[in-house]
């Protein structure tokens, strides 16, 4: 028998482009000499604890979640922001980008059970396997659509101006970003936050 907890409360996670964490892990993309897209990739985890003997449920696994930008209740997230630099040339005409430096941050939060019961961690291994294996999906979502904006707006120019070219590229940046998030979204809806790959809690 497995718990199948709703929707709403199994795993939720977490996007929001905007934030501000810290991220120690780097893996470089270099797509020029000039230009650079990089994602910095760090893996944290909150520690799992529980009190008695009775094997730990899913409600005491997401009351002890880390806060994931205050999003609703998580068993996994996976959260993500960017920064961009970028240099214009405009002789001779058209305006094009020189250089385009992009650095995208991700982060993954993962439930540590390493200080409960041996027999508790066994019950859990396969659940948070298949927890890890959905969170990787995100990473690749931000990971293959970054790329494919980034190679999109290093190729923009503009006949009129740079100035011109600059909101081009800032409008290009937003639309692009807005997109990642809807294809996140729909991720997590295709696989019901995971479930349909395997991520079910078990029970006893």
């Amino acid at each position: 028998t497995t718990l199948h907890p709703p929707d709403s409360q199994f795993i939720h996670n977490a996007r929001d482009l905007g934030c501000n964490v810290f991220f120690a892990l780097t893996a470089l993309f270099q797509t020029s000499a000039l230009a650079e897209l990089v994602f910095d990739i760090n893996h944290t985890s909150y520690k799992v604890q529980k009190s008695g003997n009775q094997p730990i449920t899913y409600d005491q696994l997401i009351a002890q979640r880390q806060d994931c930008n205050k999003q609703r209740p998580f068993a996994a997230c996976t959260i993500a922001s960017h920064s961009y630099s970028v240099e214009l040339v405009k002789s001779p005409f058209p305006c094009r980008v020189a250089k385009l430096d992009l650095n995208v941050k991700i982060r993954i939060v993962l439930p540590d059970f390493g200080d409960l019961l041996p027999s508790d961690q066994e019950r859990l291994l396969g659940f948070s396997n298949k927890l890890s294996e959905h969170e990787a999906g995100h990473v690749d979502i931000y990971k293959a659509e970054f790329t494919k904006l980034y190679d999109k707006v290093s190729a923009l120019t503009s006949d009129i101006s740079c100035g011109q070219l600059k909101s081009q590229i800032t409008q290009e940046l937003k639309s692009g970003v807005d997109e990642i998030r809807v294809r996140q979204i729909s991720y997590d809806t295709r696989t019901r936050h995971g479930i349909l790959q395997g991520t079910r809690f078990p029970t006893q």
